[in-house]
């Protein structure tokens, strides 16, 4: 079993987890472990199980590794029909509107389908919805452990529908990227032409479209190469990476994330009540043996100071190049947990075999959040709320049901500080300096 599925273990509840083994074995192994299987293919499957059945799980016949699952994360904004003048296409004397074309839709969750398909004039025409959710079935469409999660994938289908009106809808719902590469084969097996899939997978891969056979990157590299127009979203997080290469100039053990002469060496982070995740990877794929650590400390607005023990995970050597903390965790995934929402700075600690290597510093969230850019010059910051966002007029109405939340940004008071953007790091509280840090960061690793 993955060293990084120890905690999930030692928790009550379920885990989501991937296997990879003897094809033919791995069912018979989750049903031992008292779970159930929710993805299947190749030598790989996704699957839930009770958080105390994982030993037993990685101990079955056939059962070769059992590791975290990629999550995906889901992405939505709608273009609106008439924004993009595509009501024109659709009234022209021959009319374009999908007739004809099957389009695939890959989301984590159609929460509200049978709904939004009932009544006389329905926002999803059941006719053009095909959606097999049974377990039994061969061709089941339903790879998610709770389909009624979220609402995102109905939203996006009925977008598609706008969109194209005529178009034949399949939708496959999963949870992460073993999910993500049944749907695709079962997408090409069904004739779709076209597949959007507004999902990211924090963690997948290099990033660059290489990846191993079971990435997401893989799954669309495939279905390019067999004709089908892959539309994944770029993503609403541009804004929320802080990448580099590890640097250690002062040799004080942590990257120089903001630079080499201030002691504090932190990025800032403000978590929402809906959970996030903080994520570190770098440019050692498909595995790495840096013993990299992330570490995040609570960081108290009202009084400035770090509050109670900073949370560190170390990277397994052997392991992918990835390492993550998170609140509100999801069993299984291989991530440390914070223990409330709120506003954290964030260091990383590294080896000297680290020097020079590229990495990425990310946040991924329920609402927007951005990663703080670095503050130039010291001062006194604190954490501030900004204006919560609005949904823009062309946003479609399953998909206005969302809720934007606000946005905690650190801003600096000091006149030494120009303010060229609200987010930014602070100065680290006096009575925390160097040693004192080192030795608290040190313990919590």
């Amino acid at each position: 079993m993955d060293a990084r599925l120890t905690p999930a273990a030692a928790r009550s509840g379920t885990a989501e987890v991937v296997l990879h083994g003897n094809a033919r074995q791995l069912a018979d192994a989750v049903r031992s472990a008292k779970g159930r299987v929710l993805a299947a293919i190749g030598d790989a499957a996704t699957a839930v199980v009770p958080a105390a059945s994982l030993k037993t799980l990685a101990q079955q016949p056939g059962v070769g590794s059992v590791s975290p699952s990629v999550r995906g994360q889901v992405q939505v904004q709608s273009e609106g029909v008439h924004a993009s003048n595509a009501d024109a296409w659709h009234s022209a004397s021959t009319p374009l509107n999908g007739s004809g074309v099957k389009v695939g839709i890959v989301d984590a969750g159609f929460a509200n389908l049978a709904a939004e398909e009932a009544g006389a004039s329905p926002n999803l025409p059941a006719s053009l919805v095909h959606y097999i959710d049974n377990p039994a079935d061969p061709d089941n469409q339903n790879h998610c452990a709770d389909e009624s999660a979220t609402s995102h994938g109905t939203a996006v289908a009925e977008i598609v529908h706008q969109m194209a009106p005529g178009a034949e809808l399949y939708l496959y719902c999963i949870d992460d990227n073993v999910g993500f590469k049944q749907a695709g084969s079962q997408l090409q097996a069904s004739g779709v032409t076209v597949v959007n899939s507004s999902l990211a997978f924090p963690g997948d891969s290099r990033g660059d479209g290489t990846g191993v056979p079971a990435s997401a990157a893989a799954t669309v590299r495939t279905a390019r190469q067999n004709g089908i127009l892959w539309v994944e979203s770029a993503g609403n997080n541009g804004e929320d990476h802080w990448p580099g290469t590890f640097t250690d100039a002062n040799h004080d053990t942590f990257v120089d994330l903001v630079d080499s002469s201030n002691y504090d060496d932190a990025v800032g982070v403000g978590l929402n009540g809906g959970g996030g995740l903080i994520l570190l990877q770098w440019d050692k794929w498909p595995t790495s043996t840096l013993g990299v650590t992330l570490h995040a400390w609570q960081f108290d607005e009202a009084t400035n100071n770090y509050i109670g023990n900073p949370v560190s995970i170390t990277h397994t050597s052997g392991a992918a190049p990835l390492l993550c903390l998170e609140y509100q965790a999801v069993a299984g995934d291989g991530c440390g947990t914070l223990p409330d929402p709120g506003s954290y700075g964030v260091w990383i600690s590294m080896p000297a075999a680290a020097q020079g290597v590229h990495y990425d510093l990310s946040y991924w969230a329920t609402s927007t959040a951005t990663i703080s850019p670095a503050a130039r010059g010291t001062g006194t910051c604190a954490w501030v709320r900004a204006p919560a966002r609005s949904p823009g007029p062309s946003m479609s109405q399953q998909a206005r049901r969302t809720p934007w939340r606000s946005v905690l940004s650190m801003q600096c008071r000091s006149p030494a500080v120009v303010p060229a953007a609200p987010m930014r790091t602070w100065a680290a509280p006096s009575r925390w300096n160097s040693s004192v840090r080192k030795a608290r960061l040190s313990t919590a690793a």
